[in-house]
This record gives C-alpha cells, sequence and structure tokens, in this order.
C-alpha cells in the first residue's frame, strides 16, 4: 500500500479522503445488497428443503408426547442434490490432471506440461476436491457457486543449524589472544530460527452466495463487464492486527464494534459478530468485525488526499482493492496489481440464463413437487395415526369411565351393566384409511421430479427390474446423463476454465527463481533451448524460466463422457486385441499395414481402466 495512503488511513478521525472513497464504495455495494437480499429468502428456504428441515407445529408437540410420529420433508431433494454433486465431480476428476494443458504447437508443449504441474500444485495445496463440492452444493441449493482466487505468499519459521562466529570474552585472556592471532574467527553450531516460505500461490475459497456483491445491472453471466464486484467476510481482530503488521491493512484499531442497525440487511445467520463475544484475562473485549472488499474499477486522480495531491496519477478508470470494515473505516486502498485484470471471482450456475439476474436452481425446480409429495406422506401418517388410535363410543351408564380415561388393560362394567351385551356400553368406531392411494401418487410424482432435473435411477445407481444387455445399460447411462453433462459442460466453460486462465497468469507473474526450482526441480535435459537460471547456491542451470509458461494454450480437462463409456472403450479396445494376438496374420496387418502399435494400444487399455504411470511395470 502506497505510504501516503497507509498515513491517511491511520488517522484517528476520518478525512475528507476518507469519506469521499468509503461513500463512493459503500454506495455501490449497498445498491448490490438491496437486490441480492431479495433472494435471501427463496435461498434459506431451498436449504431448509436440502437439509429436510421443518418447524414442528401443534401437532406434532402433541404426536411426540404420545410417542407418534411428527411429519417428515421427503429427503429428495437432497438425494437430487447430491447426485448431482456425485456426477458433477466425477465427470470433472476422472482425469489425471484436473487442468490439461496443450499447447498449439509442438514448441509449446513443454510450457504447457509446466503449467500444467504448477496448477495441480497449487490445487492440491487448496484442498480442492473439498472446495469443488462446496461450489457444486451452493449451485445445487442457490443456482450460484462463487469462487476467489488471490495471490499469496506465506511463509513458516523453522529451527535450522548455523555456524554463529563466537566473540571472545574478557575473563579468557587465552581465549582472546588466540581470537587476535588466529587467522579465521572461530565460530560454533547453533539452532537458529529462520522465516521461510511455506507456500507460494493461488490461494482458493469459495465465497458465500449471501456474502457475495456483484454489480446488479448486469446479470451474472456478464458480470466482469461491470464496475465492481465485492464479498463480505468475518475477520478477528488479531487476524486484522496481524495483516497490518504485514503492511496489509491500516488503521485497523480505529474500527469500533458493528452497530445492530448495521445487520439489517444481512443475513443474521452468516455472521456471528451481534452475539459472538469474549472477554480475555485482561478484561479486554474482542469481537470479529465484518471486512467488506471491494474490487472496483476508479479514477486515481479524481480522490485527493489531504496534501492535495490526488491517490493516482491515471485520469482513466482502473482497478483497485477497497476494504473496510463495519460499514466505517476503509483498512487497504491500493491498485490491483494482477495483470489478467479480471475480478479475481468466478461465478457458476445451474442454468446461466441472461434474461435474469439469477436463475432457477434443483430446489427451485423441485421445491414444490416436493412440497405435494411431503404433504401426502404426512397426511398418510396422520391419517394412519388417527385410524389406530382408539377411538369409542360408551355409555357412562354401563362402563366405568376412569379406567378409559387412565388407559388401564381392564375395563370394568358397572352392576347394571354386567348381565347385559357389552356392545351396547361399547363400541370402537370403524374408520377407514382414505389416504391409502397416496403413497402411489408419490411414485407419480417422484417420476415428474427425474424428468424435470434429469437425475433419474440410473444416475443414482439404480436400475429398473429386467433383463437388459451390457450395451443398453451403457446406452441408458448415456442418454441419462447428456442433459447433465450439458451442465457441468457449462460450469467448466463458464467458471473453472477462466479461474484456471487466470491462475497460471498469477503463477508466471508472481513465481520467484527459487520457488520455481523447488516446485519444478533442477534439471529439464531435453529444455537446453531456453533461457537459464543460474541460481546463487551454485546448483545446476534450469533450463527453464516462468517465462515457458507465458504460451497460448488450451485447457482440456473436460471430457464428456461418463466413466460406464470409458469401460466400454476399455472393452472394445481388449477384444480387439485379444483377436488379433490369437491370429497372427491379424497381428501382422496391424502393425504393418495399419501401422498400429500395440504396446500404446495395450497401455491406452490401461489408463481408461484407471491405471496411471503403466511405465513402472516396466
Amino acid at each position: 500500500m502506497d505510504p501516503r495512503i497507509a498515513n491517511e488511513l491511520r488517522s484517528k478521525q476520518p478525512t475528507p479522503f476518507h469519506k469521499a472513497l468509503l461513500e463512493h464504495c459503500k454506495s455501490l455495494v449497498e445498491m448490490s445488497r438491496s437486490d441480492m437480499s431479495k433472494y435471501y429468502d427463496k435461498w434459506e428456504k431451498g436449504d431448509l428443503v436440502y437439509r429436510g428441515e421443518r418447524y414442528a407445529d401443534e401437532e406434532d408437540k402433541k404426536a411426540c408426547k404420545q410417542g407418534a410420529p411428527s411429519k417428515i420433508v421427503v429427503p429428495l431433494t437432497y438425494a437430487q442434490v447430491q447426485t448431482f454433486i456425485a456426477f458433477a465431480m466425477g465427470l470433472l476428476q476422472q482425469r489425471e490432471h484436473f487442468y490439461e494443458l496443450e499447447g498449439t504447437g509442438e514448441e509449446d508443449h513443454r510450457g504447457a506440461k509446466l503449467g500444467e504441474a504448477l496448477l495441480d500444485q497449487n490445487l492440491e495445496q487448496n484442498q480442492f476436491t473439498l472446495l469443488l463440492y462446496q461450489f457444486l452444493l451452493d449451485i445445487g441449493r442457490f443456482s450460484l457457486g462463487v469462487y476467489k482466487h488471490s495471490w499469496v505468499k506465506e511463509t513458516e519459521s523453522v529451527w535450522t543449524e548455523q555456524e554463529v562466529p563466537v566473540s571472545p570474552t574478557w575473563n579468557q585472556p587465552m581465549q582472546l589472544l588466540g581470537q587476535l592471532f588466529s587467522p579465521a574467527p572461530r565460530t560454533e553450531k547453533r539452532q537458529v530460527k529462520q522465516e521461510q516460505v511455506a507456500y507460494m500461490g493461488n490461494r482458493i475459497e469459495v465465497i458465500s452466495p449471501f456474502c457475495f456483491f456483484p454489480d446488479t445491472r448486469f446479470p451474472l453471466c456478464k458480470f466482469q463487464e461491470g464496475e465492481f464486484c465485492a464479498d463480505e467476510s468475518e475477520v478477528s481482530r488479531s487476524t486484522l492486527r496481524k495483516r497490518e503488521a504485514d503492511g496489509m491493512y491500516a488503521g485497523t484499531e480505529h474500527i469500533t464494534k458493528l452497530g445492530p442497525g448495521a445487520m439489517k440487511n444481512r443475513r443474521a445467520k452468516t455472521f456471528s459478530h451481534t452475539r459472538t463475544e469474549s472477554v480475555t484475562a485482561r478484561g479486554q473485549i474482542e469481537s470479529t468485525v465484518i471486512v467488506t472488499s471491494v474490487q472496483i474499477e476508479l479514477t486515481p486522480s479524481k480522490f485527493k488526499l489531504s496534501d492535495g495531491k490526488p491517490m493516482g496519477t491515471s485520469n482513466v478508470p482502473e482497478k483497485w482493492i477497497v476494504d473496510y470494515g463495519n460499514d466505517e473505516r476503509i483498512i487497504r486502498a491500493e491498485p490491483y496489481g494482477y495483470v489478467h485484470n479480471n475480478f479475481t471471482y468466478r461465478l457458476g450456475q445451474f442454468s446461466p440464463d441472461q434474461e435474469q439476474l439469477i436463475n432457477e436452481t434443483i430446489s427451485d425446480m423441485v421445491g414444490h413437487l416436493q412440497a405435494v409429495i411431503d404433504w401426502l406422506v404426512n397426511s398418510h401418517i396422520t391419517n394412519v395415526r388417527k385410524h389406530i388410535s382408539n377411538r369409542l363410543v360408551i355409555d357412562p351408564a354401563g362402563v366405568m369411565f376412569e379406567d378409559l380415561r387412565d388407559h388401564k388393560p381392564v375395563i370394568r362394567l358397572k352392576a347394571a351393566a354386567a348381565n347385559g351385551d357389552v356392545n351396547r356400553y361399547i363400541k370402537q368406531l370403524s374408520v377407514s384409511d382414505v389416504t391409502r392411494g397416496h403413497i402411489g401418487d408419490v411414485q407419480t410424482l417422484i417420476q415428474f421430479v427425474t424428468m424435470t432435473t434429469a437425475i433419474s435411477d440410473n444416475l443414482m445407481g439404480q436400475y429398473h427390474t429386467g433383463r437388459r444387455s451390457a450395451r443398453e445399460a451403457s446406452n441408458t447411462a448415456s442418454a441419462t446423463g447428456t442433459r447433465l453433462r450439458t451442465v457441468v459442460k457449462l460450469l467448466f466453460d463458464g467458471c473453472l476454465k477462466p479461474m484456471g486462465r487466470d491462475m497460471l497468469s498469477n503463477l508466471r507473474d508472481g513465481l520467484d527463481e527459487e520457488m520455481f526450482v523447488t516446485l519444478q526441480g533442477d534439471e529439464f535435459p531435453d529444455w537446453d533451448a531456453y533461457t537459464h537460471f543460474k541460481l546463487p547456491d551454485g546448483r545446476m542451470k534450469v533450463k527453464v524460466n516462468r517465462t515457458n509458461i507465458n504460451g497460448r494454450y488450451d485447457f482440456k480437462v473436460f471430457e464428456g463422457i461418463l466413466p460406464s463409456d470409458k469401460a466400454m472403450q476399455a472393452e472394445t479396445l481388449e477384444q480387439t486385441l485379444l483377436t488379433l494376438m490369437k491370429n497372427p496374420q491379424g497381428l501382422g496387418i496391424l502393425v504393418q499395414v495399419l501401422g498400429y502399435d500395440p504396446k500404446k494400444l495395450f497401455k491406452e487399455v490401461l489408463e481408461l481402466r484407471g491405471v496411471k504411470h503403466s511405465d513402472r511395470f516396466k
């Protein structure tokens, strides 16, 4: 951060520059919050349906007291969303590398493989499988998944053994005399704490849709064309102080407690700010701070500092990062700094339609049918509960009412009715079950659900009864997944692929020599034509540098075939090889006439079967 701006932010009383910049950024975020908050009720309802939660009514409370079952939510939406997640993750992660890069020419091939390895290392460091699950879960519940990536350099303290010079002491004259006439200073080995880089690369996180604020003047599929993009997070004050010590923030000590009115347009469940406070041993009250991070296009020359000079020299809009805490104090304002010049957010939708700001999701499509199914099942439960309970017609003149009231196993008759017909004094009512057909109706509605979402029994791993050939089963599975493959393809092309390109740009511009060599090793013997690095410690020259990943690459990760399709391909190649190996003439035709290599065919079979790196068996 510019020292002039940092000094401006450290002022206890906000300066005119501080007020102007805060008002400009906050007004845009509040505009977005006003539009996005219109979807919060629908999202919360979809989340409750997904989790199978419902509020107990008086009938449920009464049933629980009697030991009877309460009304339920059929976990149909949960099954649909989880099947979508499993299908998408299986489709996206069926390759060895999530991001597979391919150069446009032979000269780009080596650089593409280098970029592929660097991206793999970043994804593994971020535990990307967990992030992918959360991203797909948000899409299934809210129709909106948000990734945010940033460049970080994290350090850690380690103990290392070093040679440290020893100074002579005056109480040891012989040692001092030896130091004076010795050609080399005396040293000894000591354990020294040293800072080293723990991780340098892209940091990926999933932003809750409740905490994401794009420029709502554009549909989400065009959010990169907007003027700003922002998100909110809850940060502890100790973390703020650490970031200020690192030079990232300034003036964090002037952030006051967030007032209750500021939570009015926020989702209360997202932040614990208003209810989480702890008193330390020193009596200081520590609470969290809601930090709003805004990536915004500003004209720097229009914002004047206290000395009368602008915060920047540019007269054209450029991207800046502005962070403010608890809606009142700016704690960071600096140029954007990323070469790719895109907002560091990437969005995915179940249905990216530009006619609406936010489109429907699985919970929306299933919600109404889910409500009818729940009603049918619960009405059947209620009717059965009433049916199995004793509903009696009695004549108080012939029956001891106290025995009925106390639910005693023996019901006594009065003396006047002792010798008469018992049915004259007590009789159970006949109740017919009018909801017997509801379960059949539920099965019909479930078929409507699967027709709507294309998430059928086949994708859930359940096949209909009846004999079916392997070819027919494969064709059925392939046809069943066609619509969902389209959704996953849109997610990859619209969100995951652009994020990979931005991450690759960050790696190209952010890695230093030492970290580059640490990640990629010291030797690339067939890359002699490239520029060399020479490390200070005398290690071997490295035949690559970061400019080698500055190429034109295609991301080839997505392959829209199902695992069952891969199994069919492997089976076809196996049968072909077995047939030709039984006939020497056929094998000769394969090699000499067609020019095919049987070893490569066999290796392809192993890869389709999931056996990677088969060369290790040589």
